[in-house]
């Protein structure tokens, strides 16, 4: 017998046994895979869609002003200086460490006394007016009682423009986070203090150069 055939007789005679180890070995590497009907999808490395859904629905922070009264002046550093403020339970002692933090690296000092009122569930924005300098930054400091969840700080020119936010979600809010508004043009300015939901205390703080 040639040798050609006796290499395809053997191929042939070996074809049962091999095709049993296969069909186990790819049985393996399924299971291996988290392949086949044991993948159902609910396995807890799964992501919550409503938490997927609820995060792509959140209108991103602005990068720059509304208002063209303003610029912003921004450093890391500035997040920094009362991100590592411990507040405790005082709010007025809390905001005043939280700005006093940044005082040295910004060189700024208070504007004006501290605002201290309460927030109401349902209640609207409560103004505060600052008239603020051409050629001066300012920088304002929020903390409230954990019972308002959420304590927001927006800040507006005059033509109702918006000149910063806090993007916080927290009882503290820092307008801005890692930086200061500077004002190009003198403006009396409205500086709205809100809340996300609840009934608690809050002190605000403004500080300027």
């Amino acid at each position: 017998m040639a040798a050609a055939a006796r290499d395809t007789l053997g191929a042939a005679m070996r074809i049962p046994t091999i095709l049993p180890s296969l069909a186990l070995l790819s049985i393996a590497s399924l299971v291996a895979c988290g392949g086949g009907a044991a993948d159902t999808g609910s396995g807890s490395n799964m992501p919550d869609p409503s938490k997927v859904v609820a995060k792509a629905n959140e209108p991103p922070l602005p990068t720059h002003p509304d208002s063209d009264k303003v610029k912003w002046k921004q450093d890391p550093a500035f997040a920094k200086c009362h991100n590592d403020v411990k507040t405790g339970a005082d709010l007025v002692a809390g905001v005043t460490s939280m700005a006093q933090g940044c005082a040295g690296a910004m060189k700024m000092h208070q504007v004006g006394q501290t605002t201290q009122d309460t927030f109401k569930d349902m209640d609207k924005a409560h103004p505060i007016a600052l008239h603020a300098e051409s050629g001066h930054c300012y920088r304002v400091f929020g903390l409230s009682e954990d019972a308002l969840q959420d304590l927001d700080i927006a800040m507006m020119d005059s033509a109702g423009k918006e000149c910063a936010e806090d993007g916080s979600d927290s009882p503290d809010a820092v307008l801005l986070e890692d930086g200061a508004v500077c004002f190009t043009a003198t403006d009396d300015v409205s500086i709205n203090v809100a809340a996300g939901s609840g009934t608690g205390k809050y002190v605000v703080q403004i500080w300027g150069d």
